[in-house]
């Protein structure tokens, strides 16, 4: 909307209520861009303190386990805020600038040792040009931001703005999901804000050939009315043992034409995207006035998933030297054995680790379900530091992201091939329903057309079949597309435990 907005829109979604008084992110909130259609908000302290990041080992850093936390956040991180200017049909990542407090304050140049980046000045501020073209700026002691996917021209306009604020310039609904956080100490926030993005016209046509909808006698332009005054959507997570999310939808208008079919909607948008996130199938659903709200228990897969639609590692400006958790490995000197036994083993956990998550769980039905998280765990991959680490597990981490993308290309080919052949259908029907018959034609509605004339009644029947053919030609071209992305998970199945018994011979650790 198209329709990959509403399918952006669920895969992000929703929790709190309460607006911005003022307090520990606001300063933080001061320097973002207020161009962002997406914010998140981390009270690190709130989140490093949990029970299940203490058990899990959140606050390790990164170079010692990879992948234990859902996000990249520094180990003394006490704030942290993002905001991102996000391309809704692709949800890839248009820019991203991040602000965190820290509870130490290192200096510039030990930011720049760290990253093995170049020290710079830009927009009136001391920053740090990264290997990877970001930029990590100094806004005041302990407070640091970076920006992605950016040049040095944007990154100081950037700079010089948030300097000179006084005021936070995020949209309303973003603004309103940070109180949230601020208010009522919620660890983890990120929303959306869709307003005046989707088009009713769009949403209609979706509908038509929404299988939750096939057996609901819901009126279309209603319905589509309430969809397309979406304001945004927000998600919500709290901490203890375990993590408890609350994802929210609000409109512009009253939900309730919503009821008996809510969350079987949400969920075939989130699979048809590509988006599934497994534990929202066991969420409870709530309607409420503007709001469709579902919660429940995020698993860590769940969390990691939902982080991986953004890219920034904020990791960058914690300049402490790693420690090893292997005190072999601690004390061995740098390129010895028991380093890169060490920092092979944890590089191989990690891959094994994101591979684990797009594994196909409970309630899916296609690999295509979880094509989104593909593109995106690759760059986690890619991103994987790859120093002491055995070239040959280098080599296969390379491999195991080529082949997600291979996947991804499989996925994404469905709508194409589906498209083509699903037109050609359309026009064959067109022609002969115009001059099979001995009248003229009149269309009626979605796959229906009646002639005045002779034969009408064989025109009708003809042009529903057609629907009926396009239907099962998407089925197919979906059939296909999840065939060869799990044939592509197959073959990395099988590298995976190849690389893994070779490794452990090697190193005689087991991996």
């Amino acid at each position: 909307m198209k329709w990959s907005v509403l399918r952006t829109a669920a895969a992000l979604l929703v929790t709190a209520w309460s607006s911005l008084a003022g307090g520990q992110f606001v300063d933080l909130l001061q320097l973002l861009p207020g161009e962002a259609n997406v914010l998140v908000v981390l009270n690190a302290e709130k989140i490093f303190a949990s029970p299940l990041a203490v058990k899990e080992g959140w606050r390790q850093r990164y170079e010692e386990s990879f992948a234990a936390a859902p996000m990249l956040l520094p180990p003394k991180a006490q704030q942290f805020v993002l905001a991102a200017k996000l391309g809704l049909e692709f949800m890839e990542p248009q820019w991203e600038v991040a602000v965190t407090k820290l509870s130490r304050d290192p200096t510039v140049a030990e930011v720049a040792k760290r990253v093995k980046g170049d020290i710079d000045r830009i927009g009136g501020a001391e920053a740090v040009e990264t290997p990877r073209g970001g930029y990590i700026v100094k806004f005041a002691p302990n407070t640091f931001g970076l920006m992605v996917r950016a040049d040095r021209q944007a990154a100081s306009r950037w700079v010089s703005a948030a300097r000179a604020s006084t005021s936070i310039q995020l949209a309303p609904y973003l603004k309103e999901a940070a109180g949230y956080a601020e208010n009522l100490g919620t660890e983890i926030i990120m929303a959306l804000d869709l307003r005046d993005v989707v088009q009713a016209e769009d949403v209609r046509q979706a509908m038509e050939q929404s299988a939750a909808m096939k057996q609901s006698q819901v009126d279309l332009d209603a319905l589509s009315a309430l969809l397309s005054s979406i304001q945004g959507v927000t998600l919500g997570v709290t901490l203890s043992d375990k993590a408890f999310g609350k994802l929210k939808v609000d409109f512009g208008r009253d939900a309730a034409i919503l009821k008996g079919f809510a969350k079987p909607l949400l969920l075939e948008i989130l699979a048809e995207a590509g988006a599934a996130v497994d534990e929202f199938a066991d969420w409870k659903e709530q309607l409420d006035g503007n709001r469709l709200s579902i919660e429940g228990y995020l698993t860590d897969s769940g969390l990691r998933r939902l982080f991986s639609i953004l890219e920034i590692d904020s990791s960058a400006v914690d300049p402490d030297e790693p420690k090893s958790g292997d005190q072999a490995a601690a004390t061995a000197p740098a390129g010895s054995e028991e380093t890169k036994a060490y920092t092979s083993r944890q590089y191989f956990q990690a891959v094994s680790k994101y591979l684990r998550d797009l594994k196909l769980e409970r309630g899916a039905k296609s690999v295509g379900q979880y094509g989104l998280w593909f593109e995106k765990y690759a760059r986690k991959i890619d991103k994987l530091p790859i120093l002491n680490v055995d070239p040959e597990l280098v080599d296969y981490g390379q491999m195991v992201s080529n082949y997600l993308r291979d996947a991804v290309t499989a996925i994404q080919g469905v709508g194409i091939r589906s498209g083509a052949r699903e037109a050609q259908v359309y026009n064959q029907g067109y022609v002969s329903a115009n001059y099979s018959g001995y009248g003229p034609a009149a269309r009626v509605g979605v796959g229906g057309w009646r002639v005045y004339g002779g034969y009408s009644g064989y025109a009708e029947a003809y042009f529903n079949d057609v629907d009926g053919q396009r239907r099962a030609i998407r089925a197919e071209e979906r059939a296909k597309g999840a065939a060869s992305a799990r044939d592509v998970m197959k073959e990395i199945t099988l590298a995976t435990n190849q690389i893994r018994r070779k490794m452990t011979e090697r190193y005689k650790v087991e991996f």
